[in-house]
């Protein structure tokens, strides 16, 4: 049916023997925009892009950062503030 795409938010670790691994905090499923209007109107979520979602779980990790009383971790969204912020590349 639809190909499963999912936005992943997760913290980079190095252990001795496995070296650098990612563990998943936080997930959000990324569904096309051509996709999203074969969906039941029950099941349907607002159309966001993968960049959007992306900036979303940024944005969920500074604000539990911030509650946690760890400095001003605001700090780390700067560039990612603005909505406008024209993405170039891919976010990996």
């Amino acid at each position: 049916m639809y190909g499963h795409v999912w936005v992943a938010l997760g913290l980079l670790v190095t252990h001795p023997t496995w070296g650098t691994t990612a563990l998943p905090v936080l997930a959000r499923l990324y569904v096309r925009a051509k996709d999203v209007a074969g969906l039941p109107a029950a099941d349907r979520p607002a159309f966001r892009t993968t960049h959007a979602r992306a900036v979303e779980l940024v944005r969920w990790a500074v604000s539990c950062l911030a509650s946690w009383g760890k400095g001003r971790p605001e700090q780390l969204l700067h560039p990612l503030a603005a909505p406008e912020t024209p993405w170039r590349g891919r976010m990996v």
